[in-house]
């Protein structure tokens, strides 16, 4: 029997991440040398930047939907989106493209 998914149940997959993304932030403040960054920040162009920004959402998109339909319509298109996401962040931080198979235990959940 499954329970219907509560705030607190939803509050909790969003808490890892978000812990891990503050580690992080705080981690690279002190890392990062500030004056080289905004000298290199000054030379971006953002429409390269919000172009490529939107295609790569684009791809990640009708890749959830082709997935989605692969698995006969089984994970809501936003379900599919968060599976593709997790898989790609965790093939770039685990060896073995273990992302594969995380996309698939959060895929079957």
């Amino acid at each position: 029997m499954t329970f219907p998914e509560t705030r607190t149940n939803r509050w909790h997959k969003w808490l890892p991440g978000i812990i891990i993304s503050l580690a992080v932030i705080i981690a690279l403040a002190f890392v990062v040398d500030w004056g080289q960054f905004w000298v290199s920040f000054r030379q971006v162009r953002f429409t390269t930047v919000a172009s490529l920004a939107l295609l790569s959402f684009f791809s990640l998109v009708f890749r959830s939907l082709a997935w989605r339909s692969l698995l006969e319509n089984k994970l809501s298109v936003v379900d599919a989106f968060l599976c593709e996401n997790i898989g790609y962040l965790l093939n770039n931080l685990l060896p073995f493209r273990l992302g594969e198979l995380a996309r698939a235990v959060v895929g079957a959940e």
